[in-house]
């Protein structure tokens, strides 16, 4: 089964690439994603051509999906209700184990991101210190398509916050 779907943001995209495993799990299909357009957290890799998953993860299968007009998958909303399926052997462990279990199979890094991701590597190069503050700035979607529409704070409002912390 090729899939794809409306750009969105990181969590939706995991999201449906996580419900349309179980999906194709569920029909006895193999899930390949496709894109219509280039993935967006592609836009700034000059180094990967193919602007798809394989820009940073590993392919989700050995299969190769169809690229034809009409061929590939299309989520659309009605089918969000499918993505709760989850396979017999692992029911008992429940629907959010499952979903992570897709997760952590979708979010295996390819061989060029794991070297860029060498944790020790990157403390060292930006000289890496306790404490530090960790931040997780919204400023995507949910910004404009949920209830935060309009109630999120800029880059300059967190760096504020972030000092006020760091002084005390």
């Amino acid at each position: 089964m090729a899939f794809h779907y409306p750009h969105a943001g990181l969590a939706s995209t995991l999201h449906a690439m996580s419900g349309l495993i179980s999906l194709g799990i569920k029909h006895g299909f193999t899930a390949i994603h496709t894109l219509s357009v280039p993935w967006e957290y592609t836009r700034d890799h000059p180094q990967c051509p193919t602007r798809d998953f394989s820009c940073y993860l590993s392919k989700l299968s050995n299969c190769s999906g169809s690229t034809r007009t009409g061929a590939d998958y299309h989520v659309p909303e009605h089918v969000v209700d499918y993505f709760l399926h989850v396979p017999r052997p692992f029911r008992r462990k429940g629907v959010f184990w499952w979903r992570l279990a897709t997760l952590a199979h979708v979010l295996r890094l390819n061989d060029a991101t794991s070297i860029l991701m060498d944790l020790d590597r990157v403390k060292a190069k930006i000289n890496y210190t306790n404490p530090i503050i960790g931040v997780h700035v919204r400023r995507g979607d949910s910004c404009h398509t949920t209830s935060r529409r309009g109630k999120c704070v800029s880059i300059d409002e967190h760096v504020r916050h972030v000092e006020g912390m760091a002084r005390r």
